[in-house]
């Protein structure tokens, strides 16, 4: 297992919660929003949030997994995250 900020072990944390959506999806299963508090600490002046740059690094590995999906033989089995 990584370590924090490691990006492998944030990849397979996104692959996961990716499965378990197309699964809760497939399976009709009920999803609950939940709201949760944000805690700012001092204005949050640390962050190193960029809205432009950070949409366009995410909807650039969307558009490559949308991409690759014909070539993806996808098969859900009731063993598959075991």
């Amino acid at each position: 297992m990584g370590a924090i900020g490691d990006d492998a072990h944030a990849q397979r944390q996104c692959s996961n919660a990716l499965t378990l959506g197309v699964r809760s999806f497939d399976e009709k299963v009920p999803l609950r929003e939940v709201p949760i508090r944000t805690i700012y600490i001092d204005g949050n002046v640390t962050s190193h949030f960029d809205p432009l740059c950070d949409s366009v690094r995410i909807y650039v590995r969307i558009l490559r997994f949308c991409a690759l999906l014909p070539m993806i033989d996808v098969t859900w089995t009731s063993n598959a995250c075991a």
